[in-house]
């Protein structure tokens, strides 16, 4: 259940922030040429990465930024630089991850599919809200589908590759010293360790799980053909 939360909350966030965005974009996306956004901006083991999936995540990303009272446009030219690269980054990381997910056979039930794609409509006011935010995005309910498989053969994965998990009393007395350091910096009154131990041990948990990701991550890219154009 939690695996299919975080599917849920992935695609669903990517489906209701993508729709605001391209709400107001769409006739735009609809003159843009055809062999632009047909144009490849890089290969994985061969599979093409398109201006358009990039498109896609680069409102994505100014959508989230735009929510935190950001401007994408208004970034100087080195910043927009390391965004559009960390946005590439995204896209090679992500289909490097479905490859070797597929290579080891991780394959969700279709029910624990239709599940997340139910939990999804959900959160619509109905059936017509959620069709519309699908067209807003140019997906249908296939290729929805499509992209939740991805995000359940990536989170097993994952969870395979990672495996359990475990914190030293180290590791969560450095969180904690790092919590300590930033709220005496903000002159804000500082918790016991023993206080909120169970939240320092979870972002510990989390802190490491990343590393973690990150090195799986990294092993790839050294592993696979990957080839920036």
């Amino acid at each position: 259940m939690k695996k299919r939360l975080l599917t849920v909350m992935l695609a669903l966030g990517c489906l209701m922030v993508l729709g605001a965005c391209n709400s107001d974009e769409k006739e735009n996306k609809e003159t843009k040429e055809s062999t632009e956004e047909n144009k490849v901006m890089a290969t994985v083991n061969g599979e093409e990465i398109l201006k358009s999936d990039y498109d896609l995540l680069f409102q994505d990303t100014a959508a989230t930024y735009a929510q935190q009272g950001m401007d994408v446009n208004t970034l100087d030219e080195e910043m927009k630089k390391q965004l559009e690269t960390q946005i590439l980054d995204q896209l090679i990381n992500t289909e490097l991850l479905i490859q070797q997910a597929n290579t080891e056979g991780f394959k969700p039930e279709e029910g624990e599919v239709n599940d997340s794609l139910e939990e999804m409509k959900a959160q619509f006011e109905d059936e017509e809200k959620f069709k519309q935010a699908l067209e807003e995005n140019n997906l249908t309910e296939a290729s929805l589908k499509e992209r939740i498989v991805s995000e359940l053969q990536i989170t097993s994965y994952l969870e395979s590759a990672v495996g359990e998990i475990k914190v030293t009393d180290e590791e969560i007395t450095a969180v904690y010293d790092q919590y300590k350091q930033a709220m005496e910096s903000q002159e804000q009154e500082v918790q016991e360790l023993e206080t909120i131990k169970a939240q320092l041990e979870e972002q510990a948990t989390m802190q490491k799980r990343q590393e973690k990701i990150s090195e799986i991550i990294e092993q790839l890219r050294n592993d696979n053909e990957i080839v920036v154009l």
